[in-house]
């Protein structure tokens, strides 16, 4: 049976949200699910997003059902109104939505909503996304008090609040031409959302001072607005479709990150699913341990199995208790008797947003005679936000690490695909933190992980933590974005998904595309990575290896749409090896078989490749030298 294109693409049978181009004067913008996003001048970005959140207890988000939408649209002005419902276990929140675009560049967005029962919440408001394009941009902030204060949005990334108790934010965002966005309704503040891998930076409602979650009478009625004024002459430029270039420059950047995958909490495999996962020859296996939870030390005994089953070392989290020392020679004895070879330890406190001082010293004391060559990381096993907060004494480590997930604030393709720039900038400010360290960024998900104790029952919870597009195409063109942007910041390793099941690069009957991008990778261990520039990154980007005297391209359409590429520079003719809605049945199916769309590429007059790229394809551009 052929599977719908839609769940090839991006794992949901379901379209796209409609996005509908509008403008207001000179300010273009897209409205789409009950919000205005890619708010550009003169065809740049000002504001990523502006959207009414609601968050619950927990601080998940509540999702929007949208509903008698009316639009109407002239030349340079429109009219929105809608209404929009979020319910979801005990939340039941329904607003009115009425935005309007003037012709003079203004932007006026109203929600008046009611509570349709009592609940608890963190968040019920408007959002203002700022690009991270703004970093170090000079801005005036008026406040709640009257009182003005002339900041920059940050330059590195903040781990804590720029802005308070804000009324009104201006700044240049065209040479010559201000925007201001005025909020109402509540007490609104900023933060630095590239501390969780979002590109942006963003103003919310209801200071984090205050006490959360706070309570929400059924029938209590939350009414905000958000006007933005453009003031100044801004030139109406329209967009130009023309090929995203993607450009290999004679520089290296580093080695080529070394690439693992978590384990599954299930015994290794045999037969072809084995065969399978060693031909991607990982460079580590990450194992994590709690010896707090019944039965741990079987953990240690089936990471040993998967260690010698792939022929892989072991990339060790411990998650220790108040008292290291018994945990740890605990560990230590468990972990001698299985004999795995061990890489590195990751060394964390239960209960604790980073590894605490003294740890690593004990440690080491305790663990280093198991794998002598095995490397210390101080970090933290959530986001790169709690390693800005804590930063860690690297004293007696020699890494530092972090985990990565693009979901936490947003969950649609389009912000997903933002993060992978950003991705770059938190390995960046990581190395200006920590300049002698090597930077690990262990586990990369789609989806936050679950806790170690819901991984470890087996069956009992096969979906949490299972993200729709793991086996789509979008997951194969996300992570090959997200090594080239990783790899071109000089990340030491980088440990993905696990290896085996929904959360992973495959099952046991079938590969996702995202297994065969690793495998096209897995010759290239230790290549040599080659800067590359694309003129569009959030259409294509390029990640470029040179080894032994061989040079490749890996290529991905980060969009919905067909995108046409130019890569250069191309001397030759060349080998192209494609996946896309096309093959990727054959080759999840059967990817030994000969299922490969491959061609050859001559390369035009000024020596580049034109080629175009499907829907979230990815695509492998062999003997460039």
């Amino acid at each position: 049976m052929v599977t719908d294109v839609h769940i090839l693409r991006y794992g949901s049978p379901d379209p796209l949200p409609e996005a509908v181009p509008l403008r207001a004067g000179p300010i273009s913008c897209v409205f789409m699910a009950g919000e205005l996003r890619d708010i550009a001048l003169a065809g740049q970005i000002v504001l990523r997003r502006i959207y009414v959140a609601v968050r619950d207890a927990h601080w998940g988000t509540v999702p929007l059902i949208l509903r008698d939408v009316e639009l109407v649209h002239r030349e340079g002005e429109f009219e929105i109104a809608f209404w929009a419902e979020h319910h979801q276990g005990e939340v039941h929140f329904a607003w009115r939505g009425a935005f309007y675009g003037g012709l003079e560049g203004t932007l006026d967005l109203v929600m008046e909503g009611r509570a349709l029962a009592a609940f608890s919440a963190n968040r019920i408001g408007f959002c203002v996304l700022y690009p991270e394009t703004c970093a170090g941009a000079p801005c005036t902030v008026e406040h709640t008090d009257g009182s003005v204060e002339e900041g920059h949005f940050p330059q590195a990334i903040s781990p804590h609040q720029p802005f308070f108790a804000i009324r009104a934010i201006s700044h240049t965002a065209w040479p010559g031409v201000r925007l201001r966005v005025d909020l109402e309704g509540d007490t609104f503040e900023m933060e630095d959302q590239r501390n969780w891998s979002d590109a942006s930076f963003k103003v919310y409602s209801r200071p984090l001072a205050l006490p959360y979650p706070f309570a929400v009478a059924h029938d209590g009625r939350i009414a905000q607005a958000v006007r933005v004024k453009v003031s100044g002459c801004a030139p109406r430029i329209l967009a130009k479709d023309e090929p995203t270039l993607l450009e290999i420059l004679p520089q290296s950047v580093g080695r080529l990150p070394a690439l693992g995958f978590g384990i599954p909490h299930r015994p290794p495999p045999a037969g072809p699913a084995r065969e399978r996962l060693r031909a991607l020859r990982p460079a580590h296996l990450r194992l994590d341990l709690d010896p707090t939870l019944d039965g741990w030390p079987r953990d240690a005994e089936q990471a040993a199995a998967w260690a010698q089953a792939l022929g892989a070392p072991l990339e060790i989290a411990l998650f220790l208790p108040d008292e290291w020392g018994s945990a740890l020679e605990g560990c230590a004895r468990a972990l001698r008797g299985c004999g795995a070879p061990i890489c590195r330890w990751l060394l964390y406190r239960q209960g604790q947003p980073a590894t605490p001082p003294g740890l690593i010293s004990l440690a080491r004391t305790v663990l280093a005679p198991l794998a002598p060559g095995a490397k210390f990381a101080v970090g933290t096993p959530m986001h790169f936000t709690e390693l800005n907060r804590a930063r860690p004494s690297l004293e007696g480590a020699e890494a530092v690490a972090w985990s990565l997930t693009p979901q936490v604030h947003a969950f649609d393709n389009a912000s997903l695909i933002e993060t992978l720039a950003i991705q770059a900038q938190i390995a960046e400010n990581a190395r200006a933190l920590y300049p002698q360290a090597r930077r690990v960024i262990s586990p990369i998900t789609l989806k936050p992980r679950p806790p170690l104790a819901d991984r470890r029952r087996e069956g009992a919870t096969p979906a949490l933590g299972v993200d729709v597009r793991q086996p789509s195409l979008f997951a194969a063109a996300w992570t090959l974005g997200s090594i080239a942007s990783l790899a071109g910041a000089g990340a030491s390793s980088l440990t993905y998904y696990e290896a085996l099941g929904r959360r992973g690069l495959m099952e046991e009957e079938r590969v996702f595309p995202v297994y065969h991008a690793l495998a096209w990778l897995a010759p290239w261990r230790g290549a040599e990575v080659l800067r590359t520039t694309s003129s569009a990154p959030l259409k294509a980007v390029a990640l470029a290896l040179e080894k032994e005297g061989q040079r490749a391209a890996f290529l991905a359409n980060l969009t919905p749409q067909p995108q046409p590429a130019l890569l250069r520079p191309a001397r030759k003719e060349v080998r192209l090896v494609r996946l896309n809605e096309v093959n990727a049945e054959a080759a999840m199916a059967c990817p030994e078989g000969d299922w490969p769309l491959r061609s050859t590429l001559t390369p035009t007059v000024g020596g580049a490749l034109a080629i175009l790229l499907w829907p979230y394809e990815v695509a492998w551009v062999d003997g460039l030298l």
